[in-house]
């Protein structure tokens, strides 16, 4: 989300704040944060969605000397002196909750005394790229995780660029103690390693995670994949497999019976799922024993599933998505 951002504008002309016959200021810093006072920007924004605003204001004008000493005023033998001046415009960006990716155009104009020169355009683009954020327990505390959609990057554990939109993974190694894969081929426990096979999560898969015990909760990042997929499936084996749910972000739950229902029965008529648990780690602990009783599994969240034969569990999610 809109955390803030920086651009560096030049030839803004600062009007009455230059001496005379300097009319254009260089290399002007121009940083949107947090709104703080108001003066003379207007700003207008071109977005995906009409209920996007901006709001934005000059807050700070200064002049510095060739010995990098703010200018005070117009006194006599000061002229030429200018080695540069800034300006800083503040806003904030205003995002509806359902903002969809895409592009936001955001055109500052900054007025000028009209005596001193014409007002000065420029026009900042975001991209803002589709994702969704979720929180895993903290405090030395054990959670199950999956995700429900195909990720840019899919690894486990990141591995860089945390809190741009280039992070290369999901989860803050900093907030992690240990991170385990069932593995229900050979049935044991696989640890997760940074640079390794283990660190990579697809839709339907899930892990169990153990948070650090110095923060109160794990941070998810998922910034979805801009790729073409096919909805996830993955091979379940004869015994209890460890599995996710694979919906369209648009949902967060889906009913028990409809979400396994691909391993209900084999190709060749065997019967395929026996048991479902979710364990008591989750919020929502429960045991459905087959014929599943209606119950709704969420996302982001791992289940347990035990096969009474090999099968392949179909996920219902892809990418691009909206």
């Amino acid at each position: 989300g809109p955390g803030g951002f920086e651009r560096t504008i030049t030839g803004i002309p600062l009007g009455g704040f230059l001496p005379d016959g300097a009319t254009f200021a260089t290399d002007q810093t121009t940083t949107f944060g947090p709104s703080t006072a108001t003066a003379d920007v207007a700003v207008s924004v071109s977005t995906p969605v009409a209920d996007t605003t901006i709001s934005g204001s000059v807050i700070h004008e200064s002049i510095l000397t060739e010995l990098d000493q703010p200018f005070a005023g117009y006194g006599f033998g000061f002229k030429g002196l200018v080695n540069n001046a800034s300006i800083t415009i503040d806003g904030t960006l205003s995002l509806p909750g359902s903002a969809p990716a895409g592009t936001y155009t955001l055109t500052i104009t900054v007025d000028n005394d009209p005596t001193e020169g014409p007002s000065v355009t420029q026009s900042v683009t975001l991209i803002f790229l589709p994702s969704a954020v979720a929180t895993l327990e903290g405090l030395g505390k054990w959670s199950t995780f999956s995700i429900p959609v195909t990720a840019k990057n899919p690894k486990i554990i990141t591995e860089s660029g945390l809190g741009t939109a280039e992070q290369d993974g999901l989860l803050n190694e900093a907030e992690l103690a240990i991170v385990w894969k069932y593995d229900a081929a050979i049935t044991d426990w696989v640890l997760v390693q940074k640079g390794t096979a283990t660190n990579i999560l697809l839709p339907t898969d899930a892990v169990l995670v153990l948070a650090a015990d110095t923060v109160d909760a794990v941070g998810v990042t998922l910034i979805f994949s801009p790729e073409r997929t096919n909805p996830p499936q993955r091979p379940m084996k004869a015994g209890w497999n460890l599995f996710g749910l694979a919906v369209p972000p648009a949902s967060t739950t889906m009913d028990a019976a409809a979400a396994l229902i691909s391993v209900k029965e084999t190709a060749g008529g065997l019967r395929g799922y026996a048991i479902v648990v979710s364990p008591s780690i989750n919020d929502d602990p429960f045991i459905l024993t087959r014929p599943l009783a209606a119950q709704d599994l969420t996302t982001f969240r791992g289940y347990w599933v035990f096969m009474e034969n090999d099968d392949t569990l179909a996920g219902f999610s892809t990418t691009p998505v909206e």
